[in-house]
């Protein structure tokens, strides 16, 4: 909810600077989103809290190093370490699989 929020305003001030078909791009980023809730809403079923917790400290991390990044700290290539968000799934499935 808070990103659809910051989505909004965001969108708002860019269609007063650019126009009216900036609010066109608002229908798709709907659609984007829409499509992002669904799929967590059909996989709610299957995907643990604890698997749910790793994933959120990966994607936590790369948003620091993508932070640091912005203030020219520290060049971290982030898109490099994207991969990393997989780590916490295969490693749950591994484990599923192998009786941990």
């Amino acid at each position: 909810m808070t990103a659809a929020t910051l989505n909004l305003v965001t969108m708002i001030v860019v269609a007063s600077s650019y126009g009216f078909w900036v609010c066109i791009t608002g229908l798709f980023v709907f659609l984007w989103q829409g499509g992002i809730y669904g799929i967590a809403k059909l996989s709610a079923g299957f995907i643990s809290d604890a698997l749910i917790s790793e994933v959120s400290i990966v994607g936590g991390v790369l948003i620091a190093a993508a932070g640091l990044g912005v203030m020219n700290i520290k060049d971290c290539k982030t898109i490099n370490l994207l991969p990393a968000l997989l780590m916490p799934m295969l490693y749950f499935l591994c484990s599923h699989l192998l009786g941990f």
